[in-house]
């Protein structure tokens, strides 16, 4: 789950990573974070939600939380359980 998706209202989706390793060399991956202040609301654009046919497919929450979520590994349970619904709350 990436922050695209929620901004988009689940219209855009990430992509699998897939690598393909080479067993002469020595594979390296780097992690890189990048994303908007900490405090910064995430939830579905308005332009996207502004009718009763398209709700908002996800809950807000802080990028914050949103990192705390990821890095502790309960974000695909958190937004499968609790924020995937098909109203928010």
């Amino acid at each position: 789950m990436f922050p695209c998706k929620i901004l988009s209202n689940g219209k855009y989706k990430s992509i699998a990573y897939r690598a393909l390793v080479n067993n002469k060399a020595t594979r390296m991956s780097i992690a890189l974070a990048h994303g908007p202040a900490l405090d910064t609301i995430m939830r579905p654009a308005l332009e996207l939600v502004d009718n009763e046919s398209d709700q908002p497919a996800y809950v807000e929450m802080t990028y914050r939380k949103f990192l705390e979520l990821q890095q502790t590994g309960r974000l695909r349970s958190k937004f499968q359980s609790d924020i995937e619904q098909s109203k928010a709350v």
